[in-house]
């Protein structure tokens, strides 16, 4: 009886493997000119039973956006020796639903609003002044 019922599990999980699907939003950056690719990104993973609907994609654009900014400002050396400087956008494909570019063309670096908002954490006085003037100053 347990070997029975070991079998059937064993079924099961290789049916549910294989009868699921699985459906990726692929995120890039890529040069605002040519659109050429410069940096493969984050993939997104959406599994569900027998078929993902397109719908549960629907956010990959914005996802994609955030993860480049987010990129922009964390790697700016790696993005400046990828881009020479050039201005970059989003690049996202929701697997077989939809895909396109982002519209808002960026440099590589954080942008001042977001390093001066991380500067109102910091004491003593000279402390925050010193990072609030480094968020001014050409890197």
């Amino acid at each position: 009886m347990h070997s029975f019922v070991a079998y059937g599990l064993v079924l099961f999980a290789m049916f549910a493997y294989v009868a699921a699907d699985k459906k990726r939003c692929f995120c890039r950056v890529a040069l605002e000119g040519d659109k050429s690719i410069v940096k493969e990104l984050h993939t997104e993973e959406h599994y569900h039973w027998f078929s993902v609907a397109c719908s549960r994609l629907v956010k990959c654009p914005e996802n994609c956006d955030k993860k480049v900014k987010e990129w922009l400002c964390d790697s700016k050396s790696e993005c400046n020796n990828l881009t020479g400087g050039k201005k970059v956008v989003p690049s996202w494909q929701a697997s077989v639903c939809d895909g396109g570019f982002g519209h808002n063309a960026r440099t590589c670096g954080c942008d001042s609003d977001k390093c001066v908002k991380e500067c109102e954490t910091r004491t003593p006085v000279a402390e925050l002044i010193k990072c609030v003037v480094g968020c001014f100053r050409p890197q």
